[in-house]
């Protein structure tokens, strides 16, 4: 859908997916790939001429559902991967296994094929004693990831000394940040 087209969804019931609750009879517009309202249906009325309708009457909508332990991105052809998550509703992923390749691909913006379920959030390579075996590599490392826009470091297998230094090392590069960007480990 363009970014500035306008889909409105009539008389939907609209699933809460904080509490399971059910609201019959809604509007929901749809402007580019935002949800710009949720009211209750119109007769007709407050719809762009422009816009597309879709006819929701006995169905139910419920928002995208976000994965936040996917590993999609492996070798091979994550679209058959892609295809499964939107068929199952999903249309964010958390990737738990990343590398700095990959970090690099996503700053260009040639990780992500179009059409795939939003990346939300990745790490560099996982913390392991092969590249964060003492303190000094683990802080070395931690700040290599964050450089290359980590989202957050994961780590296995390394010690709890590793492990805490890894871990102040994100609290030091998330204070010095501006952007807020909350790295974590």
């Amino acid at each position: 859908m363009a970014s500035d087209a306008q889909l409105v969804i009539r008389g939907v019931t609209v699933v809460d997916p904080r509490d399971g609750s059910l609201r019959a009879g809604q509007d929901v517009r749809i402007t580019g790939d935002q949800i710009a309202g949720v009211e209750p249906g119109r007769d007709g009325g407050g719809v762009p001429a422009a816009a597309q309708v879709v006819d929701g009457a006995g169905r139910y909508l419920v928002s995208g559902f976000a994965d936040m332990h996917a590993h999609p991105l492996g070798a091979g052809d994550p679209s058959g991967s892609f295809d499964l998550m939107l068929a199952h509703g999903i249309t964010g992923f958390r990737l738990m296994s990343g590398s700095a390749r990959m970090l690099k691909d996503r700053a260009a913006g040639t990780l992500m094929p179009a059409g795939a379920p939003r990346l939300l959030a990745m790490p560099g390579t996982v913390l392991t004693p092969f590249n964060a075996g003492s303190v000094a590599t683990a802080a070395a490392t931690v700040r290599e990831q964050h450089d290359l826009g980590a989202d957050f470091i994961k780590a296995a297998l390394v010690t709890s000394e590793v492990f805490y230094q890894a871990q102040q090392e994100c609290r030091r590069l998330e204070h010095r940040s501006s952007s807020g960007s909350g790295f974590i480990m």
